[in-house]
């Protein structure tokens, strides 16, 4: 499957292309505001790091903000044509370092999706240690300078890069053979740059050191990962059998709020049939 990831694909380039020419409307304008902010993945990995716009896939624009910014970035993609499916927004950040959904889509009807985060742990599992563990400010403080057609931008620091991959692979637990790839392309793209002494005491300090081992050892010694797999690594690094307990059933029963942006719906909407239908599944 790598080998398709491999092969420059023609068919990412038009997407890539019109991702660059929506990502220079949207930072021309919050750049205007002086609002600091952060490409993750996607149009970055492709441009800087493949260098080949043919050989890595994207669907949207991921952008990392402040929290404290969130709102202003809000106004800023519903003036020039981006906007939510529903008005949960506020209700979202309400949840910061309570769940581990932080992130919401906004939509244009002729431009690429955006993906708009204001925290790199997003997840509908309860993530909350990991919130918390995980420092925002390091990330900023050792983001880099970098620019797409002229338009600067920032992104994750080489090592801040490589972690954040890492978690979000594992996240999706594997499921894409682009997300080991896009570790792969990252680390080899750097290996002469990367402080690994660093990278490796900052995983450690976030408490997700296992995860990235895990998600390096898949690039060496690929294994079979699922979901289960994945959610079973995250609920024993819980700390004792209560707070495992708690993960599993925030797990199950989530806040309203995350079921309502996992379907596109307003909370009020949420029912127990919902609930019903996600342990079904």
């Amino acid at each position: 499957m790598l080998e398709k990831i491999d092969n420059q694909n023609y068919s990412y380039i038009p997407g890539h292309l019109q991702t660059i020419t929506s990502l220079k409307t949207i930072l021309t304008t919050i750049n205007k505001e002086k609002i600091p902010t952060i490409v993750l993945k996607g149009i970055y990995l492709a441009s800087k790091v493949y260098k080949d716009l043919g050989r890595q896939p994207g669907s949207d624009i991921d952008l990392l903000i402040n929290i404290d910014d969130v709102l202003k970035v809000k106004n800023i993609l519903n003036n020039i044509g981006w906007h939510e499916n529903t008005d949960i927004l506020k209700d979202l950040l309400k949840f910061y370092k309570k769940s581990g959904l932080n992130s919401i889509m906004f939509f244009h009807q002729e431009q690429i999706p955006v993906h708009l985060h204001w925290h790199i742990i997003n997840s509908t599992w309860p993530l909350t240690r990991y919130t918390k563990t995980i420092d925002p400010v390091s990330l900023w403080e050792n983001a880099i300078q970098e620019e797409i057609d002229t338009v600067p931008f920032k992104v994750l620091s080489h090592e801040h890069q490589i972690i954040y991959l890492c978690i979000h692979a594992f996240t999706h637990y594997f499921d894409k053979p682009v997300y080991i790839k896009d570790i792969q392309t990252t680390i080899d793209s750097f290996q002469d740059k990367v402080d690994w002494e660093y990278l490796y005491k900052q995983a450690k300090e976030w408490e997700v050191g296992w995860l990235v081992d895990h998600a390096i050892n898949q690039i060496k010694q690929p294994t079979k990962n699922s979901y289960f797999s994945c959610y079973r690594k995250y609920l024993i690094h819980e700390e004792n059998i209560l707070k495992q307990t708690i993960f599993i059933l925030q797990t199950i029963f989530p806040p309203k709020i995350i079921i309502a942006q996992n379907l596109g719906i307003p909370q009020s909407k949420v029912t127990p049939i919902h609930y019903l239908s996600r342990i079904m599944i």
